[in-house]
């Protein structure tokens, strides 16, 4: 029976980076006798997970990426390891004899780089990872040689927020991150939205979004108003 399991979370860089979700599924098979039918059904479920997180995270297909890891190990070991198979993989998603016979080679390749040691022998297919990464819109559309020297109102709403440098409420634009691109400046006080975060820009300050899509706050001259 297969069980899948999912890990989901952002890559290592910041708000805009790749984002990245894991799911994972056991399925006990050797390459002595392979069970195709077994792993595909499993492959195919992880693919339609991946597909899913694409979908609710609204990636474009061309900005999508799956890779797929097979944890295995040589008989009687009590560790697995994991190996990139993807390409090992036809285009239905599916692993066939030749691509088993790939995986195999790959696995005894990487057991040598890792351990300075390898068998000739089968190996041991324990669980199955795909990986979906999903590049975000801002970074994918990057603008070549553009400074940060404007700002565009691309705010979608006002809340009233109290801020002590002014000891009053104050109509504070709120501005979707999604909206934002490389070069725009949001001058505080605002509201920057993101899906995993909220960003308050301070008055005095501004976020600048940089060229590697992150925001760089900036002490300003404060405006009183």
């Amino acid at each position: 029976m297969n069980e899948i399991t999912d890990k989901k979370g952002m890559a290592e860089g910041g708000l805009f980076s790749d984002i990245v979700s894991e799911y994972s599924g056991s399925h006990y098979t050797t390459t002595a006798e392979f069970d195709y039918k077994g792993v595909n059904t499993l492959l195919k479920a992880l693919r339609d997970e991946a597909m899913q997180f694409f979908a609710r995270n609204h990636i474009e297909k061309e900005y999508q990426r799956i890779e797929l890891y097979m944890e295995a190990h040589y008989p009687f070991q009590v560790y697995e390891l994991p190996v990139n198979i993807t390409a090992d993989l036809n285009e239905d998603f599916e692993i066939t004899p030749a691509g088993v016979k790939a995986m195999e080679q790959a696995f005894h390749k990487e057991h040598e780089r890792t351990f300075s040691i390898k068998d000739d022998t089968y190996i041991e297919c324990v669980s199955w990872r795909v990986k979906a990464i999903g590049k975000h819109e801002r970074e994918a559309k990057l603008p070549a040689n553009r400074d940060l020297a404007y700002e565009e109102g691309k705010s979608s709403s006002f809340r009233k927020i109290y801020f002590k440098e002014y000891d009053d409420l104050k109509m504070t634009p709120v501005f979707p991150g999604s909206r934002l691109i490389y070069g725009d400046i949001v001058h505080g006080p605002a509201i920057i939205e993101e899906p995993t975060t909220t960003i308050v820009v301070l008055p005095g300050y501004c976020a600048k979004v940089t060229k590697h899509n992150s925001y760089c706050l900036e002490k300003e001259t404060l405006k009183k108003a």
